[in-house]
């Protein structure tokens, strides 16, 4: 008697998407529309940042491309420093300005090397702007006086810090002669009593009505060192050969009038006649508190 053969049924293999078929229809067509989104969204976003990148590495390239050498605004800088102080700049610059705009560093190096120029007090900030040029702020020292030192002439400030170069006289600032003290290098301080002396006295005649007729400060015998009967101090007036014979200097009055008596006479003669000196060549303001004498 031959044998039955077992019969086994071959289950179908599943397609893993049964699942999906077995939903009904309105199901099935939510998920299809959600996965559909899903699918657009991400390639959206897939290619909003390769278009980034490119773009990124496009705006990089034509920066370097068209930011040769970088350029420097100064902010704030003062009128007068144009002239005076642009050259030293870029003097102190011309290595960093053929460096690349992009370099991460190039703004620390900026302000590091304008830090070591004499008309330079303290850099606040250096930052790289989006047109290839450096915002530089810094504050900065601005010529008061000047001061004749042998045939020499160089620019000071308020605080006696020595600034770059070597001058000629000029009527833009009052001259300090008579300090003996050794010329430092730019940016560092000159301090002595012949320059304190000095720049107090031109802040004390620099609002009067008369400070034009003024040309310069000799300070030659400060504290009579050179001649103790003689006149510490002197007004150099714009007059050929003419002077002020001060006095003391401004808190070391002995015998003498104040400063404010001193300036009282000097104001007076210029209303009376035009000029500090009342038309004489050499007057001296410091013994009479109402009256200026004529020595000899």
């Amino acid at each position: 008697m031959a044998r039955k053969k077992k019969i086994v049924k071959r289950r179908r293999k599943s397609s893993g998407w049964g699942w999906l078929l077995s939903l009904d229809s309105e199901r099935r067509r939510r998920y299809l529309r959600r996965v559909a989104w899903g699918t657009v969204v991400l390639g959206v976003a897939a290619g909003i940042g390769v278009v980034q990148s490119r773009l990124e590495a496009h705006v990089e390239t034509q920066l370097r491309d068209r930011v040769g050498q970088p350029t420097i605004v100064y902010e704030d800088l003062p009128e007068l420093l144009e002239t005076l102080a642009l050259p030293d700049f870029a003097n102190a610059l011309s290595d960093l300005l053929s460096v690349n705009w992009m370099e991460s560093d190039l703004c620390q190096r900026i302000a590091e090397r304008l830090a070591t120029v004499g008309w330079v007090d303290k850099v606040q900030f250096v930052r790289r702007r989006s047109d290839g040029s450096f915002a530089v702020r810094a504050q900065y020292r601005v010529p008061e006086a000047i001061v004749r030192s042998g045939e020499d002439y160089f620019l000071v400030d308020s605080g006696m810090i020595r600034l770059p170069g070597r001058y000629l006289p000029s009527d833009q600032w009052k001259v300090i002669i008579g300090v003996r003290d050794a010329v430092p290098e730019p940016g560092i301080s000159w301090s002595c009593d012949e320059l304190s002396v000095g720049l107090e006295l031109i802040r004390v005649v620099g609002a009067e009505p008369y400070a034009g007729q003024i040309r310069a400060v000799d300070v030659t015998n400060l504290g009579g060192r050179e001649d103790s009967s003689a006149c510490h101090v002197a007004l150099v007036t714009v007059r050929t050969g003419g002077r002020i014979l001060w006095g003391s200097a401004p808190g070391f009055e002995l015998a003498e009038n104040t400063v404010r008596q001193k300036l009282a006479i000097l104001r007076e003669n210029h209303r009376r006649t035009g000029w500090l000196d009342a038309g004489n060549a050499v007057i001296d303001i410091s013994i009479y508190p109402n009256r200026f004498t004529i020595p000899g």
